[in-house]
C-alpha cells in the first residue's frame, strides 16, 4: 500500500488542531499570547497489537506526574490545576477502493473511565476530552471497543495553548505521544516506528 506517512501524519494533525479554550488575563500589561513552557506527556495503548477482533478493548492511557521536563530550556516544572489539558482523538478508516481516510468514530463504543469529555465541533472525526488532576497526577483512561472490520488508524491531538486555572497567562504546550507502544505504521507502508507521535495504526478482524 504506497501511502505517504508523513503527508498523512501533518494532514490529520492540521484535522485535528483544535482552538482551545482562551484564558481571560488581566489588564496588567502581561503578553497572554506567549507560550513560555514545551512539554512532552506520554500516552500508552494497550494492548499494542497491530491486530484485534470485534468487540476487543484497546486501552488509551495517560498516567503522567504533574512535574514536567521544559523541552526549551531542561528544568522541570511543576505545571499543576491545568484548565484546558486534553487531547482531540481522531479515528479514521481506511477504504482500500477508494484509497481515502473515511471519518470513524461510530464504528467504535467509548467507555470512559478517567476524564471527561467535551463537546466535538465534528462527531463523526474525534472525541474531545480534557484530563483529571489526582493526587499530583494527570490521569485519562479510554476504552475503545471496535464494532466493524476494516483497517482504523487513531491520533491524539497535541494541547496547545494550555493555561493554569490560577496563573492563566503562563501558557504551556504539550506534545502528545505514544510511549511503551508500538505505532504500527509499517500497515500503511512506513517503516519508521521510532518517530515521535500520537498515531496508532490496527486491523479489526
Amino acid at each position: 500500500m504506497a501511502i505517504n506517512y508523513r503527508f498523512i501524519y501533518c494532514t490529520i494533525l492540521i484535522i485535528l488542531g483544535i482552538t482551545t479554550i482562551n484564558a481571560t488575563c488581566n489588564k496588567s500589561g502581561l503578553d497572554c499570547t506567549q507560550v513560555k513552557y514545551r512539554f512532552d506527556l506520554p500516552a500508552k495503548v494497550t494492548p499494542d497489537n497491530d491486530t484485534v477482533s470485534i468487540g476487543d478493548s484497546l486501552v488509551l492511557e495517560i498516567n503522567e506526574s504533574i512535574n514536567f521536563l521544559d523541552l526549551n530550556t531542561g528544568q522541570n516544572i511543576n505545571f499543576n490545576n491545568a484548565g484546558n489539558l486534553g487531547s482531540a482523538i481522531g479515528f479514521q478508516r481506511f477504504d482500500s477502493l477508494a484509497q481515502f481516510w473515511f471519518d470513524a468514530v461510530q464504528s467504535f463504543y467509548f467507555k470512559l473511565i478517567e476524564g471527561k469529555a467535551t463537546s466535538s465541533v465534528n462527531e463523526l472525526l474525534f472525541k474531545e476530552f480534557l484530563f483529571t488532576e489526582k493526587n499530583s497526577r494527570y490521569l485519562f483512561r479510554l476504552v475503545l471497543i471496535p464494532k466493524e472490520k476494516g483497517l482504523y488508524r487513531f491520533v491524539f491531538s497535541n494541547s496547545s495553548n494550555t493555561y493554569r486555572k490560577n496563573e492563566p497567562c503562563t501558557k504551556a504546550n504539550f506534545n502528545i505521544i505514544l510511549k511503551e507502544t508500538s505505532h504500527n505504521r509499517y500497515l500503511v507502508g512506513h517503516a519508521d516506528d521510532d518517530t515521535p507521535g500520537g498515531d496508532f495504526y490496527f486491523v479489526v478482524k
